[in-house]
């Protein structure tokens, strides 16, 4: 019960505070030197790091996709054309009749 206690006096003390801090008034003309700066630093400048870091990237993923390509995508290969073999018409070989001639002029050495 006693930490309730000090728990509300707590949130009446800073009641209290800020409703004396919200009733208080900006200076005289505050208003008009906000929008005097706003006027002179008229349009933002474009950050030139931020610019330099968009094209770089940019430049990166160009390698990478060129790199990639040039790995990964080969050139599509043309089909070969059908091997024909050419296949020559068998050859009869015809037996030569024995000559008693021949078989004897031959003599072993």
């Amino acid at each position: 019960m006693a930490d309730q206690n000090d728990d509300k006096r707590l949130d009446d003390l800073l009641d209290s505070g800020l409703s004396a801090y919200s009733a208080v008034e900006p200076r005289p003309g505050l208003e008009a030197r906000i929008l005097a700066r706003t006027r002179e630093a008229g349009e933002p400048q474009a950050r030139w790091w931020s610019v330099r870091w968009v094209v770089a990237g940019a430049v990166a993923m160009m390698l990478v996709v060129l790199v990639l390509s040039v790995l990964f995508l080969r050139p599509p290969q043309r089909p070969q054309p059908p091997v024909q073999v050419r296949r020559d018409p068998p050859v009869a070989i015809q037996p030569q009749p024995e000559n008693s001639q021949t078989a004897a002029t031959i003599t072993p050495v």
